[in-house]
């Protein structure tokens, strides 16, 4: 039995190889390098100097490093519930059955295939002030100022959000059919035999039925939010002025244009801790009322 589970054992290190090898040489590797680089100076030609917590003493009295984690907080507050939301009703109507359900799922599906450059383009043509496309067509329907969607501090986070659910309610919307096709049917039989309207089948039946998919769904459109940075440069620049510089811009800043790669390595520690500190507490609560309801069970 023991030169059994010795053969096991190496055969199941054998197989592991090839991809902890890979794990920690473009994983593990890169991110104890960054952490490292974080706490060094480093000069144009790349050489460090070991200055330990200076680049995060540094960080933490730069008032455009809050402010663009302010910014980036703020999207992720706006765009992960409009999204999981729009995502769900989506799957919901195309769950009903309606005719034409494989076209409707293409077209809501298609932008979510293009990068998010060409959708930026797309939407800094529409958003465009006097030759834009939104604005010509309420020119047309008889307004007469002009609406600057991209400059105006009240308008242009929700320019950004409007494009980005645009682009990726498509994927949330394929999750969420795929988990309302798993709920058994007769569940919801047995709640119309007992008299139950459409909130309470939703509440009771749906709701519980796609738990599971919501908290992942949560989980990725947290972390893809606080990665900002493609939507916002291409339609802002980060603007008006830095009210739409994202943590990830500010980064892109600190180290392509002012040389600062040490200071730019240690924002982006702290926003793997965030995204860390996020994933956790989600899937933590998660785990809390799966537990909950095993109980009641």
């Amino acid at each position: 039995m023991t030169a059994k589970k010795g053969r096991n054992l190496r055969a199941a290190i054998l197989f592991l190889l090839p991809f902890m090898t890979v794990y920690l040489l473009f994983m593990i590797y890169p991110i104890g390098k960054g952490f490292y680089t974080s706490l060094c100076e480093v000069k144009l030609d790349f050489s460090q100097t070991y200055v330990g917590a200076e680049n995060y003493k540094t960080l933490f009295g730069d008032k455009f490093f809050w402010q663009s984690m302010k910014n980036t907080l703020i999207y992720v507050a706006l765009n992960t519930p409009v999204l999981i939301i729009a995502g769900l009703l989506l799957a919901m109507i195309l769950n009903a059955g309606l005719r034409g359900n494989v076209v409707f799922r293409t077209v809501f599906f298609l932008p979510y295939v293009l990068s998010i450059s060409v959708v930026g383009y797309i939407w800094k043509f529409i958003l465009q002030p006097y030759s834009g496309l939104l604005n010509s067509l309420l020119h047309r329907l008889g307004m007469q100022n002009e609406i600057m969607w991209l400059q105006d501090e009240r308008l242009v986070w929700g320019s950004v959000v409007a494009m980005t659910v645009w682009s990726g309610v498509g994927f949330n919307m394929i999750m969420f059919l795929a988990g309302l096709q798993e709920i058994d049917e007769n569940l919801y039989e047995a709640a119309e035999i007992d008299g139950a309207g459409i909130w309470a089948k939703f509440r009771y039946i749906t709701l519980p039925g796609l738990k599971n998919i919501t908290l992942m769904i949560t989980i990725m459109q947290t972390i893809a939010s606080m990665k900002l940075f493609t939507h916002t440069f291409i339609l802002t620049k980060g603007g008006p002025g830095t009210q739409t510089r994202s943590i990830v811009h500010y980064i892109y800043v600190k180290a392509f244009t002012e040389n600062k790669l040490g200071t730019a390595t240690a924002m982006s520690v702290i926003l793997l801790v965030i995204m860390l500190i996020f994933a956790a507490v989600q899937h933590r609560i998660g785990s809390e009322r799966e537990d909950k309801e095993r109980m009641v069970g």
